[in-house]
């Protein structure tokens, strides 16, 4: 391993061993799918920050000048707060950022910032960085917080570290969390994930709000719910009914499409809703706004995005408690239907014998279909499908590149929870684990020089 960059409370470890070594590939037919030697010297990183030991979920974000964001839980001794770094577009750290400048940073730097465990990111267009997550000093509401944009905590009227973010209407036991947000092009920002109804308070739903540029609820967004700002949808599937929306993505009519995990009595199931842009469920939306996937199969849907033609990708994982295949499947932008031009029914599967699963999808300018997340046991995996559904020769091996962050070290296990592109290359965030006690952030980037260099295959 090559010799770790430091400074202060920034640890980054850089691999040393090289690209073909550690993705499967063929480099004689395949030009995408390499680690790239531009970023950071040999295309991938370990991001770590002391005192924090235990590091989940990161997201990763691009800014327009081309710095790359990081984001996610980590856990100093027995406590989780959100952490955050910042990269160079090489790669390389930006020093410069955070309250130290010390290119990293853990929440519990700034005074009085609460505990939490589950967190999601989002970027302003002035690249400022919006935290929201639960507070465990106060579970009846989801929190937000805001960070300059040279990594400064800017604190709400009064002092107060976090804004408080109802998503619950029941009146004694009030219960949310916010797993996922999006910035709309007018400054609101779009958050979801899950709370309790107001008639019961064991039953949670997908939970989707609009926020004011303050971070309040905008009461103009489903102003005759049970509380304004905020629409709930149910899929009532049976045993605990604890459904919760992982993440959102905005089409270009303003209508919002959250994607999760359904409950069933003995499985989960993936799950869509729809709602228009005034926060009603979209009817025209498979059944009264909502989609129940792969009722036969254990699964679950993690990630989506909207493509050029406003069709919506989803992916996650498909299969049984032993053996799960990456899902990506693409609806029709009119009413959420499988869009059969994909695939030949709309969804496809890639998988080994072991429990794969997809966290991330992204769509190229091409059409072209790229899911992360994991692959076996200990590697994280990339898969790239054409426009029309077929695996893309061209990327990997069969379509599949799998790897590590790290160079060395039968214990490590790797999965990608985040997936950007950043002019056209796979750019891949994710948890590179030694021990159930010790993991880092794992950073990656992608050639993919057939397209986005020529323009052309």
């Amino acid at each position: 391993m090559s010799r770790p960059h430091r400074l202060r409370l920034l640890c980054v470890l850089a691999a040393a061993a090289s690209a073909s070594s550690a993705f499967a590939q063929d480099p004689l037919t395949n030009i995408d799918g390499f680690l790239d030697p531009a970023f950071n010297g040999d295309g991938r990183l370990q991001v770590t920050h002391a005192p924090a030991s235990i590091f989940t979920n990161p997201a990763l974000l691009v800014q327009p000048d081309g710095r790359l964001l990081i984001g996610g839980a980590c856990k100093a001794g027995e406590d989780s707060y959100p952490c955050a770094a910042r990269l160079l577009p090489d790669g390389t750290p930006d020093f410069g950022y955070g309250p130290s400048a010390t290119g990293a940073f853990v929440f519990n730097e700034f005074a009085g910032f609460p505990r939490g465990s589950s967190f999601a990111f989002a970027l302003q267009p002035d690249s400022r960085l919006l935290v929201f997550g639960d507070n465990e000093y106060a579970t009846a509401a989801g929190m937000g917080a805001r960070v300059s944009r040279d990594g400064q905590l800017e604190r709400w009227p009064g002092g107060a570290p976090v804004r408080s973010i109802p998503l619950s209407a029941h009146p004694a036991e009030p219960s949310s969390r916010i797993l996922c947000a999006a910035v709309l092009p007018n400054g609101k920002i779009i958050v979801a994930g899950v709370a309790n109804r107001a008639s019961n308070a064991g039953n949670e739903d997908f939970a989707i709000a609009r926020l004011n540029p303050d971070l309040t609820l905008d009461t103009t967004f489903n102003p005759g719910g049970a509380r304004p700002g905020v629409q709930l949808a149910a899929f009532d599937q049976g045993g605990s009914n604890r459904d919760q929306a992982l993440a959102v993505a905005v089409q270009a009519d303003g209508r919002i499409v959250a994607v999760g995990m359904v409950e069933a009595p003995a499985a989960y199931h993936g799950g869509a809703v729809r709602l228009n842009a005034d926060g009603s469920l979209d009817g025209s939306f498979g059944s009264s706004g909502r989609i129940l996937f792969s009722p036969d199969l254990l699964a679950a849907l993690s990630a989506v995005t909207i493509d050029r033609r406003q069709r919506i990708v989803v992916a996650g994982s498909a299969g049984d408690f032993d053996n799960s295949d990456i899902y990506v499947a693409r609806l029709r932008a009119s009413d959420g239907g499988f869009d059969t031009s994909f695939g030949g029914t709309g969804a496809v599967r890639y998988g080994g014998p072991d429990l794969d699963r997809a966290s991330a999808v992204a769509v190229q300018s091409d059409g072209k279909v790229v899911a992360a997340g994991t692959y076996g046991y200990n590697l994280f995996g990339v898969v790239r499908w054409r426009e029309d559904g077929t695996v893309d020769p061209r990327f990997g091996v069969g379509g599949l590149s799998t790897g590590s962050f790290a160079a060395s070290g039968p214990t490590w296990t790797d999965t990608v929870t985040a997936l950007a592109l950043q002019d056209g290359r796979p750019l891949l965030a994710g948890i590179s684990s030694i021990t159930t006690e010790i993991s880092y952030i794992g950073v990656a980037r992608l050639t993919a020089d057939a397209i986005f260099v020529s323009g052309m295959e």
